[in-house]
């Protein structure tokens, strides 16, 4: 192989198991923030005072939310029966049936 081929990700000596290696530590890295985290929140004073400060926020975020993907929705509708229409236009203003 010359030198300016490159190899694909993992080939070669060991290339799979470095990248293996890697991913195994950023989980576990992961699951400690994730557990250490919960634990704050759910096994301290301070945790559970900022549960109840944010627990109520993130509810009404959730029904925000749900708000704008009913409004997303209800514009993608509207956009697809627009184009709709603007294809049975041209389809009649062509002398031919719309598709």
């Amino acid at each position: 192989m010359s030198h300016l081929q490159r190899q694909p990700a993992g080939a070669g000596e060991g290339g799979g198991h470095v990248s293996d290696q890697r991913a195994i530590w950023v989980g576990a890295l992961a699951g400690a923030v994730a557990g250490g985290l919960l634990g704050y929140l759910y096994f301290t004073p301070e945790g559970r005072r900022l549960r109840e400060t944010f627990e109520p926020r993130l509810g009404e975020f959730v029904v925000e939310l749900q708000r704008a993907r009913h409004a997303v929705d209800r514009a993608r509708t509207a956009a697809s029966e627009g184009w709709e229409s603007v294809r049975h236009l041209d389809s009649t203003l062509r002398g031919r049936e719309p598709m």
